[in-house]
Protein backbone atom coordinates (compact mmCIF):
# COMPACT_ATOMS: atom_id res chain seq x y z
CA UNK A 1 0.00 0.00 0.00
CA UNK A 2 1.16 3.61 -0.68
CA UNK A 3 0.25 6.64 1.47
CA UNK A 4 0.27 9.97 0.46
CA UNK A 5 -0.03 13.16 3.38
CA UNK A 6 -0.80 16.54 2.54
CA UNK A 7 -1.96 19.65 5.02
CA UNK A 8 -4.70 21.17 4.13
CA UNK A 9 -4.80 24.22 6.46
CA UNK A 10 -6.28 21.90 9.97
CA UNK A 11 -7.21 19.04 8.12
CA UNK A 12 -4.51 16.29 7.49
CA UNK A 13 -5.67 14.50 3.88
CA UNK A 14 -4.58 10.93 3.96
CA UNK A 15 -4.58 9.71 0.56
CA UNK A 16 -4.12 5.69 0.60
CA UNK A 17 -3.74 3.30 -2.53
CA UNK A 18 -3.75 -0.36 -2.91
CA UNK A 19 -5.38 -2.93 -0.30
CA UNK A 20 -5.40 -2.26 3.79
CA UNK A 21 -4.67 -6.01 5.06
CA UNK A 22 -2.89 -7.24 7.63
CA UNK A 23 0.59 -6.89 8.41
CA UNK A 24 1.29 -3.71 5.90
CA UNK A 25 -1.67 -1.63 4.90
CA UNK A 26 -3.30 -1.91 8.52
CA UNK A 27 -0.02 -0.68 9.85
CA UNK A 28 1.00 2.00 7.70
CA UNK A 29 -2.80 3.49 8.22
CA UNK A 30 -2.15 3.19 12.11
CA UNK A 31 1.29 5.08 12.31
CA UNK A 32 0.34 7.94 8.85
CA UNK A 33 -2.72 8.83 11.19
CA UNK A 34 -1.51 8.28 15.14
CA UNK A 35 1.21 10.80 13.12
CA UNK A 36 -1.30 12.82 11.94
CA UNK A 37 -3.04 13.33 15.41
CA UNK A 38 0.29 13.86 17.23
CA UNK A 39 1.09 16.57 15.24
CA UNK A 40 -2.20 18.24 16.23
CA UNK A 41 -4.17 17.59 13.24
CA UNK A 42 -7.56 16.06 14.77
CA UNK A 43 -9.11 16.55 11.47
CA UNK A 44 -8.68 13.87 9.46
CA UNK A 45 -9.58 12.51 5.96
CA UNK A 46 -8.89 9.54 4.52
CA UNK A 47 -9.05 9.28 0.83
CA UNK A 48 -10.25 5.70 -0.04
CA UNK A 49 -10.91 6.40 -3.49
CA UNK A 50 -8.33 4.00 -4.82
CA UNK A 51 -8.45 1.53 -2.32
CA UNK A 52 -9.80 -1.44 -4.05
CA UNK A 53 -9.48 -3.83 -0.91
CA UNK A 54 -9.58 -3.55 2.81
CA UNK A 55 -9.73 -7.56 5.37
CA UNK A 56 -11.33 -7.35 8.59
CA UNK A 57 -7.86 -6.21 9.87
CA UNK A 58 -7.84 -3.06 7.74
CA UNK A 59 -11.58 -2.51 8.22
CA UNK A 60 -10.97 -2.42 12.50
CA UNK A 61 -8.00 0.31 11.75
CA UNK A 62 -10.37 2.26 10.18
CA UNK A 63 -12.51 2.23 13.17
CA UNK A 64 -9.50 2.43 15.84
CA UNK A 65 -8.43 5.47 13.79
CA UNK A 66 -11.93 7.03 14.00
CA UNK A 67 -12.01 6.52 17.67
CA UNK A 68 -8.42 7.89 18.61
CA UNK A 69 -9.76 10.95 16.43
CA UNK A 70 -12.20 11.33 18.87
CA UNK A 71 -10.45 10.47 21.81
CA UNK A 72 -8.73 14.08 20.97
CA UNK A 73 -11.92 15.75 20.19
CA UNK A 74 -11.49 15.30 16.25
CA UNK A 75 -13.24 14.06 13.57
CA UNK A 76 -12.18 11.38 10.58
CA UNK A 77 -14.21 11.80 7.31
CA UNK A 78 -13.53 9.19 4.17
CA UNK A 79 -13.56 10.23 0.48
CA UNK A 80 -15.98 7.95 -0.69
CA UNK A 81 -14.27 4.23 -1.96
CA UNK A 82 -15.29 2.45 -5.00
CA UNK A 83 -14.86 -1.43 -5.48
CA UNK A 84 -14.53 -4.16 -2.75
CA UNK A 85 -13.07 -1.37 0.03
CA UNK A 86 -16.86 0.12 -0.42
CA UNK A 87 -18.41 -2.96 -0.98
CA UNK A 88 -17.08 -3.90 2.67
CA UNK A 89 -17.87 -0.83 4.33
CA UNK A 90 -21.31 -1.25 2.90
CA UNK A 91 -21.91 -4.74 4.15
CA UNK A 92 -20.59 -3.90 7.86
CA UNK A 93 -22.74 -1.19 8.11
CA UNK A 94 -19.89 0.98 8.59
CA UNK A 95 -20.66 3.37 5.69
CA UNK A 96 -23.34 4.61 8.16
CA UNK A 97 -20.55 4.81 11.33
CA UNK A 98 -18.26 7.17 8.96
CA UNK A 99 -18.76 10.64 7.23
CA UNK A 100 -18.13 9.39 4.08
CA UNK A 101 -18.49 12.28 0.93
CA UNK A 102 -17.95 11.95 -2.79
CA UNK A 103 -14.74 14.62 -3.38
CA UNK A 104 -12.18 16.70 -1.18
CA UNK A 105 -13.73 19.72 -1.07
CA UNK A 106 -17.16 18.86 -0.14
CA UNK A 107 -14.88 16.86 2.94
CA UNK A 108 -12.94 19.73 3.44
CA UNK A 109 -16.18 22.17 3.47
CA UNK A 110 -18.29 19.26 6.30
CA UNK A 111 -14.89 19.75 8.83
CA UNK A 112 -16.11 23.27 8.89
CA UNK A 113 -13.32 24.68 6.46
CA UNK A 114 -13.07 25.26 2.70
CA UNK A 115 -11.04 23.50 0.20
CA UNK A 116 -8.08 25.56 -1.48
CA UNK A 117 -7.84 25.67 -5.40
CA UNK A 118 -6.47 23.03 -7.29
CA UNK A 119 -4.46 22.60 -10.40
CA UNK A 120 -2.77 24.94 -12.47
Amino acid sequence: MKVQVRYIGPVAVIALKGSITIGDGDVILRETVAKALEDGYVKVLLDLSEVRYMDSAGIGELVVSHKRAREKHGEVKVILPEGKAADQLRLTRLDEYFDIHKSEAEAIAAFGGRALPTGG
